[in-house]
């Protein structure tokens, strides 16, 4: 198995007059879904359909309620996800109220197992 690559040409965001270079991008072949998930779990694992759609139903509504209640989430190799803010500065403590919070976000940070498997793969240019 490879990570698909294509290479694109940048200019230098923090130097305009550089000359531009070439990188590599990883390029997405498809996209796998929920489903295509459950169908590929029972390959792997003894459980039935329905006992591996209530699985990751269960992770998937679990994750956003425990962010919700201000836990860290860390599942594992996986790795782990958290609730981040993004708000408005304030010139005192009185000021800085939830009305200042821009966006919230979701830091995904990927767990080292996962980080190192996907580094020992192997690279292949994608097709133009």
């Amino acid at each position: 198995m490879s990570i698909r690559y294509s290479i694109v040409q940048r200019k230098n965001l923090l130097d305009l007059s550089a000359p531009e270079k070439y990188y590599l991008r990883a390029k997405s072949v498809g996209k796998i879904d929920r489903d295509y998930l459950i169908k590929d779990m029972l390959r792997y694992v003894s459980l039935t359909a329905e006992e591996a759609s209530a699985a990751l139903n269960y992770l998937l509504e679990a994750v956003p309620r425990f962010l919700k209640l201000g836990f860290y989430v860390n599942l594992g190799k996986l790795g782990s996800f958290k609730a981040t803010l993004n708000s408005e500065g304030s010139d005192t403590m009185e000021e800085a109220t939830s009305d200042k919070v821009k966006r919230i976000r979701i830091r995904f940070t990927c767990g080292k197992e996962l980080k190192d498997e996907i580094n020992r793969g192997s690279l292949e240019k994608f097709p133009e």
